[in-house]
């Protein structure tokens, strides 16, 4: 059976629609395995701005063993931004830079901010999570929501009262990765629950919290545990293609001439993610990558109008693409 959702920005005419096609046997599915590096055709590696065959590749983060491959200097000046920034020893692991100011600024002043769980992802987690990890969601979902404050001082282990003199960015260790990605995940909360649970226009969040957001939008699932994923090279590799996207939609953002960066680059960069996101997770479904797409979108909504279609390759893997399969039954 075909599912369909649609989402319209509020006071805007962009609207994405995403349509899960009836996919292939559980016999495929189970063939699929997880895979450490970027997708090849033809026995090519593809370029991660514009998914055409390449071999050329940034040598900095080879070093590292990220196969981050462009296939021409303009698509790697493209990226290079934000990409030095998570260059060479930085690769692998993969290493958020510090939280700017703006950033701690905006979590100061949303500090009282509650922060209520998103029952749907709750869902997805428990449906697909080890034991411990259900009892301790179930425990949470009972309890009265955390605020920002909260959060921030249990995740950094802070005395009660001394998030207000988290003041500077050099409070929040780049060390401490994982407390730097709850950071930003709850400010991104903080921002749509003032909202109203509405939209968060693009530029409502720093690039960074745009990269880090996209770390909590798939559920943990058994194989791999979430803490082996985060800590793998293949989603070091979703990581920097996340980088790539954003790079992308922050230039055409920003550039008098979308011509800059046309919208079909931004369309393969987003493929390539979600392919990247497939291998490293062989146990992701469609639902779930459903739900992912759903989110990780509403980033762009103010973008352009588009659609989405999700489906199986012949691997097994869940793909996203913008443009129907060979399958597709209805005209596009």
């Amino acid at each position: 059976m075909l599912n369909r959702s649609a989402a319209v920005g509020s006071g805007s005419r962009k609207a994405f629609e995403l349509f899960i096609v009836p996919g292939t046997s559980s016999t495929t599915q189970a063939h699929a395995t997880a895979t450490d590096g970027p997708e090849r055709e033809g026995g090519m590696t593809k370029c991660c701005v514009c998914g055409l065959a390449t071999d050329k590749r940034c040598q900095a983060c080879a070093k590292s063993r990220i196969a981050l491959f462009f296939c021409s200097p303009e698509h790697q000046k493209l990226v290079w931004k934000h990409h030095k920034h998570v260059c060479g020893p930085n690769a692998h692991p993969f290493h958020f830079p510090p939280l700017s100011q703006r950033e701690v600024d905006e979590l100061l002043e949303l500090g009282d901010t509650p922060l209520t769980l998103d029952m749907a992802n709750v869902d997805a987690i428990m449906r697909v999570a080890e034991p411990d990890e259900v009892q301790r969601l179930a425990a949470r979902v009972k309890q009265p929501p955390r605020t920002v404050r909260q959060g921030i001082e249990e995740d950094f282990g802070a005395p009660s009262g001394s998030f207000s003199q988290l003041r500077s960015p050099s409070a929040f260790p780049p060390h401490q990765q994982d407390m730097l990605l709850n950071a930003r995940e709850s400010l991104k909360s903080a921002k749509i629950e003032r909202k109203s649970n509405s939209f968060l226009l693009f530029d409502e969040l720093d690039f960074w919290s745009h990269v880090a957001v996209w770390d909590f939008v798939l559920p943990p699932r058994r194989e791999p545990s979430n803490e082996e994923l985060q800590k793998s090279i293949s989603w070091s590799h979703c990581r920097h293609q996340a980088v790539v996207v954003f790079s992308l939609l922050t230039r055409r953002r920003a550039a008098k001439n979308s011509a800059t960066v046309p919208l079909d680059l931004i369309h393969r960069a987003i493929e390539q993610y979600f392919d990247l996101v497939g291998r490293a997770v062989p146990a992701l479904d469609e639902p779930t990558a459903g739900y992912a797409a759903h989110t990780v979108l509403a980033a762009m909504w103010d973008v352009a109008d588009f659609k989405l279609y999700i489906h199986r390759d012949s691997s097994g893997h869940v793909v996203v693409r913008f443009s129907p399969p060979p399958s597709w039954p209805f005209s596009a």
